[in-house]
This record gives C-alpha cells, structure tokens and sequence, in this order.
C-alpha cells in the first residue's frame, strides 16, 4: 500500500508541477486565457487553474484505481467507473472552466453559447456524447488488439478499454479522447511488441493521460 500510495503522490505531483509550475502556460490556448493570474507566477493560483487541475486528479484517480485492479488480473468494478461519472459532472457544472475543457479542438462548432448556464448544459450534453465515442473507440480498440486472444481475455479487453476511454470521454471531451487513445493504443502496442505480452491497458492509457497533459497546448 505504501508503494500505491508513492505511486498516485507522484503523479499528483509531477502534472502539479506542469500545470502549476508553469503558472498555466501548460495549458492549450483556449484554456490558458482564462488563467491572466497565473500565467505571471505559480501564485497566486487563479480558481480557474484549480478546478481544471481537480478535474484531472479525479480522472487519474479513477484510471489509477482501474490500472490496480487489472494488474490483479480483476475485473474493473462499475462502481468505481459510476463514481468517476459523477465527479466528471459535478466538476463540470462546479466551474465554467472545466466545461471549456470539453471543447477543445470543437471552436469550430457554430452557434456555440456564450453564457455560462448554457456552456455547462451544452457541455453536458457532450459529455454524453464522448461516452459513447469513448465506449465505441475502446470496442475497436480491442478488436483490433485482441485478434489472437482466447475470447474470455478478448472481451475483458474489450470491457476494459471501453471503461477506461468513456471514463477519459467524459472527463475530457471527445477531441481529447481520440488522442488518448491513439497515445494508448501505441503505448499498448509498443509493450506487446517488447515484453512479448501485453501490459493492462488501463496503465497504458494512464500513461498516455499524463503525457497528453505534458504535451496537449501543443495540439490545441
């Protein structure tokens, strides 16, 4: 346990480190002009900055939990993947930051809102709709993965990847998805091809999450 522990601290905080210790500059653009304050210095911490930061602690919890049970060789408990849509909601009607989070690479949607009620209820609404892309893109995922599996470990595969993408769509956004899951399936992949047996993919997508926070105010 101590070691579980170590290990979710130091991801805690090492994307605290990039997304505070860089005063939000880590940020994409869209997101980073709301965060004037912390843009100067690492404090004052703009609320903005704190709640997005919350957002991505509760999904990397949740993929966290995930990635411990499969490396158990358990299944992933609904409960844990209910709880993660809850939080993904509250957080997002909790601050109008988070719900522009959901809509990156997606400014060109015409007619998008501008008051804050209507951005969180349209983001919503997308929240649903990366669920089911997550759901969709974790199901082809492990077809394309677990051809030459037994059909038992195919479809806890399958169970898995879907769980874990929707999980990331709803935390997330659709955009956002694709990438994690692209990194994902490399990351899965790539352990394949050099340990000549599969990693969980759950820890795969964790890693893929934490790079993507390193990385995405490149893509955005």
């Amino acid at each position: 346990y101590f070691f579980v522990e170590l290990g979710l601290g130091l991801i805690f905080l090492l994307v605290g480190l990039v997304e505070f210790g860089s005063g939000g500059s880590s940020l994409p653009g869209q997101l980073r002009g709301m965060n004037g304050a912390a843009q100067q210095s690492p404090l004052p911490i703009a609320p903005e900055l704190l709640w997005i930061f919350g957002s991505h602690i509760c999904l990397l919890s949740s993929l966290y939990a995930y990635a411990l049970v499969r490396l158990e060789s358990r299944r992933i408990p609904t409960g844990i993947f209910f709880a993660a849509m809850i939080a993904a909601l509250a957080l997002l009607h909790a601050n109008s930051a988070v719900a522009d989070s959901q809509w990156l690479g997606l400014t060109w949607l015409a007619g998008r809102p501008a008051e804050i009620g209507l951005i969180k209820l349209w983001s919503s609404l997308l929240v649903l709709v990366s669920l089911v892309l997550g759901n969709l893109l974790g199901h082809w995922t492990s077809q394309l993965l677990g051809k030459n599996r037994p059909p038992v470990a195919k479809r806890l595969l399958s169970r898995e990847a879907t769980i874990v993408l929707g999980t990331v769509g709803a935390f997330l956004g659709p955009c956002s998805t694709l990438a994690v899951g692209a990194l994902a399936l490399a990351l899965f992949g790539l352990s394949m091809l050099m340990r000549q047996r599969a990693t969980s993919y759950s820890l795969a997508a964790l890693v893929a999450t934490i790079i993507y926070f390193c990385l995405w105010r490149f893509l955005y």
